[in-house]
């Protein structure tokens, strides 16, 4: 049957509003109607009946008709991101006091009952936003303990450059001090000279003028480098300390997004190395995260260009890394295959695998460099050590592409860690 026939129109449209169904909620005599005007129903009306027949409904609040829900969003051209936009997540009129982490949206008990959302995980409101608070404390303390560390070098690097002026200084004095004992030896030279003259006119000897000849002092000269080379010390101080900063601080082409990061994961404090822990922490079950298996995502996505980066994966025996598409299924079991949005190659003990094939390998590789080219479809893999290509996937890509990671269940300790590069 067409979708857009009258039939299916007439069957997608609430008995209430007359509009396409928008988070559609069955009663027992088959009527379906919006979830917020039937809400809105309920609460202007004297009794609990449905709009249309008048049966009377149940105690228990029907939940979403999540089959009909994406049948109505395929005929209408929505997306659960369009409806997620448009809805109000906090209400206008009461202090909600839960917070649906499912639709994430805050629910009031004043406007609408909890068992509306019966199935969704529900959360405190206050629960929420400590986790948000606790969040931006550790956020803040990383920002400040890096910026600790950048105070420190600069501090460090400005008392080595007014070391230098104070040597220099130091050199320059010694050197004219040196002149000096120099001058006055001439001086007093010349004074004993000039001593002897005078005697020597008080008792009429002509012999002064022989000595006058070897007393000529010759004028002082200004010496060359006396003075403290500030060029030297000042010219593009900005500049060179800037480029004395880029070698010392490490660069990584890419970053891990703890958003998406599955609760047996641990993160580094610069995100850049992930590795996994048996006992799985009790995060947020926000829309970016994994749930289901150890995976991690880089912060930034993909939708054109040519990138690559570099991975250690060291003598760890089992990790997955590759790249995934934005709406890989981040809730339930996601298989290693394009189909299911995912570019990958993975080791288990000894074998290493990609999509339905074991690669064969002559040196098991410790570092592997990830290359996607959007354009031309591809994902690559290279063993970093001579640059031989491991594997690559031609596909064609249509979203946003980001770096993928799961260390699995590897208690080893060591994590998979995002080499750093050179800043251009």
């Amino acid at each position: 049957m067409d979708i857009k026939s009258p039939i299916m129109m007439r069957f997608l449209r609430c008995h209430i509003c007359s509009k396409s169904l928008a988070d559609p909620v069955s009663l027992n005599c088959n009527h379906s109607f919006c979830k917020s005007c039937l809400i809105q129903y309920l609460n202007q009306a004297e009794c609990r009946d449905c709009p249309v027949c008048k049966k009377e409904l149940p105690k228990e609040s029907p939940g979403i008709n999540i089959a009909l829900k994406e049948l109505v969003d395929a005929f209408a051209g929505r997306t659960q991101l369009d409806k997620i936009r448009n809805q109000d997540v906090v209400c206008r009129k009461h202090t909600p006091s839960w917070f649906c982490v499912d639709e994430g949206i805050a629910v009031c008990e004043e406007c609408q009952h909890s068992l509306w959302h019966a199935g969704h995980k529900l959360k405190r409101v206050k629960e929420a936003a400590e986790s948000m608070k606790k969040q931006r404390a550790t956020t803040e303390r990383r920002i400040q303990e890096e910026f600790e560390q950048l105070h420190q070098w600069l501090r460090e690097e400005e008392e080595a450059r007014l070391t230098a002026v104070r040597e220099e200084e130091e050199e320059k004095r010694k050197l004219i001090d040196r002149e000096l004992d120099i001058i006055q030896g001439q001086m007093l030279a010349l004074e004993n000279s000039i001593h002897q003259i005078e005697k020597d006119l008080k008792q009429d000897n002509l012999s002064f003028l022989r000595v006058r000849t070897q007393c000529i002092l010759q004028d002082p000269q200004v010496l060359s480098g006396a003075l403290i080379d500030v060029a030297k010390h000042l010219g593009n101080l900005k500049h060179r300390v800037c480029g004395e900063l880029q070698e010392k601080v490490q660069y990584t082409p890419l970053i891990l997004d703890p958003n998406s990061a599955a609760g047996w994961l641990v993160l580094s404090d610069d995100l850049t190395s992930v590795r996994y822990i048996k006992a799985k922490k009790d995060l947020p079950d926000n829309p970016e995260r994994f749930m289901e298996h150890a995976i991690v995502l880089g912060s930034e996505g993909f939708t054109s260009g040519k990138h690559s980066w570099e991975v250690d994966v060291g003598d760890r025996f089992k990790w997955v890394i590759g790249v995934a598409r934005e709406t890989v299924d981040r809730k339930k079991d996601c298989y290693l295959k394009p189909q299911y949005g995912l570019w990958s190659i993975w080791k288990y003990h000894d074998e290493y695998h990609a999509t339905r094939q074991t690669l064969t390998l002559q040196n098991p590789p410790q570092r592997i460099t990830v290359e996607l080219d959007y354009e031309k479809g591809h994902v690559s893999f290279y063993d970093s050590h001579d640059m031989s290509l491991l594997f690559q996937y031609e596909d064609s890509f249509k979203e946003k592409m980001f770096p993928y990671f799961n260390p699995q269940a590897d208690t080893s300790g060591t994590p998979l860690q995002i080499c750093p590069s050179r800043i251009q």
